[in-house]
């Protein structure tokens, strides 16, 4: 059974998941971004990507919602950057130059073991989509 509070977008060479983390006694909740590379296509055509060994999960709090719904709302772009124990993480929301694609989801982690990007299309539908739930997500998350 699907979680209601999951938001999936899989394409063709990436895949991003969006859970919603209600808050718990006193502390605010948030949004958890995983995203992975296509990792094979099977012979019966089925994609698999990549979960278990290079998938990026971040964090997105109050402050990084809010730009993105900001984003989201005024057609602009907007970067975000978090740094935790030596690594870095870049989480970039930027429109598209035409395509089908109005927006690219792009998450860049830097560490001293290693580095890894994954970016993932957004189509107009997905991005008015997620508007609608990041907005919706924003009172979720402080319980009001």
């Amino acid at each position: 059974m699907e979680n209601p509070l999951n938001f999936k977008v899989y394409k063709g060479k990436s895949a991003l998941r969006l859970n919603l983390v209600r808050p718990k006694d006193y502390s605010l909740g948030f949004i958890f971004a995983e995203l992975a590379n296509l990792k094979e296509i099977t012979a019966d055509k089925k994609r698999i990507y990549d979960w278990e060994n290079n998938k990026l999960g971040i964090k997105l709090g109050f402050a990084d919602i809010t730009n993105i719904i900001y984003a989201l709302e005024y057609g602009d772009s907007c970067d975000l950057f978090h740094e935790f124990n030596g690594s870095t993480t870049s989480i970039k929301l930027q429109r598209s130059e035409g395509g089908n694609s109005a927006y690219f989801f792009k998450v860049q982690k830097k560490s001293p073991e290693k580095q890894l990007e994954v970016s993932v299309p957004l189509s107009p539908q997905e991005a008015f989509a997620l508007n609608i739930m990041f907005k919706k997500a924003l009172t979720s998350i402080h319980n009001w």
